[in-house]
């Protein structure tokens, strides 16, 4: 799935952004989710977001963006 994919390889992009980029970067959505583009979109991305390795990359960036977090203060 592409917006797996997404989500591990930019593991700081919020829900609304891999959201969007479901809107923008799916083929036809409009036609094949007539009325429910949102709806599909945040089904998708929570989902998404539950995989195991999607909860693994963002934990793996939260821990290094908290380390350099603590490097200055």
């Amino acid at each position: 799935m592409v917006t797996r994919d997404v989500a591990r390889a930019h593991p700081e992009a919020r829900k609304e952004d891999l959201m969007r980029a479901i809107g923008e970067g799916s083929p036809r959505i409009e036609e094949r989710k007539r009325g429910h583009v949102y709806d599909y979109a945040e089904r998708t991305t929570r989902y998404v977001l539950l995989d195991p390795d999607v909860e693994r990359a963002r934990g793996e960036a939260t821990r290094v963006a908290n380390r350099a977090r603590d490097r200055w203060f």
